[in-house]
């Protein structure tokens, strides 16, 4: 199995903060397909943070990491107009990205235990039976949702990992909640100053 990163354009003013529930109903609105596989995932946008509303900067992405199988369907994203929280997106031109191995890597949120203690405790149970082995530097706890969803976990960088482990933990993650951007791990290239 082999995962591959599309990355789209995307037009737009600002989102709600809380958009992450409402921007993948969108998704699979246009694309029903994309739903199909539960390791399909969406990374977290780079919003300039605000308290309920954030900008959209211009530069902006939206990446939706997909089976082999289901690239195809998810180029068909390209030209889609998306309302998340009464806010329009425009989905522009996508490339595909092949993913490769680092030996860091990062992943904004990991839904998880509430207790950071028992947190690492999972995580290492998950890496353990998956055997995958690496240092690991727990964040800080945060949580996404709207009015009637959420989840919550920690930050969480993971280095000196292998290849092969890390290939297999870019393509299948960590934790619940890869379609609202949880578990997905991208490269990280600087391990201090983690928050």
């Amino acid at each position: 199995m082999t995962m591959t990163d599309v990355v789209f354009e995307l037009r737009g003013d600002r989102l709600p903060a809380d958009y992450a529930f409402g921007l993948w109903d969108e998704i699979v609105r246009c694309v029903p397909a994309l739903a199909e596989d539960a390791l399909t995932g969406v990374h977290p946008l780079r919003l300039a943070a605000g308290t309920e509303e954030c900008l959209l900067p211009k530069r902006a992405k939206l990446v939706v990491r997909a089976s082999a199988g289901l690239v195809l369907q998810a180029l068909r994203l390209s030209g889609a107009r998306l309302q998340v929280g009464g806010e329009a997106l425009e989905v522009g031109r996508a490339v595909e990205r092949e993913l490769t191995h680092f030996s860091t890597l990062q992943a904004h949120l990991v839904v998880g235990a509430g207790d950071e203690q028992a947190f690492l405790e999972e995580i290492d149970v998950v890496m353990n039976a998956r055997g995958i082995a690496a240092k690991r530097i727990c964040g800080k706890r945060m949580a996404i949702g709207d009015p009637t969803r959420g989840l919550s976990g920690y930050a969480l960088v993971l280095h000196e990992l292998k290849p092969e482990a890390s290939l297999a933990l870019q393509y299948e993650g960590l934790g619940a909640g890869r379609c609202y951007g949880c578990g997905i791990f991208v490269p990280h290239k600087v391990i201090a100053g983690i928050d």
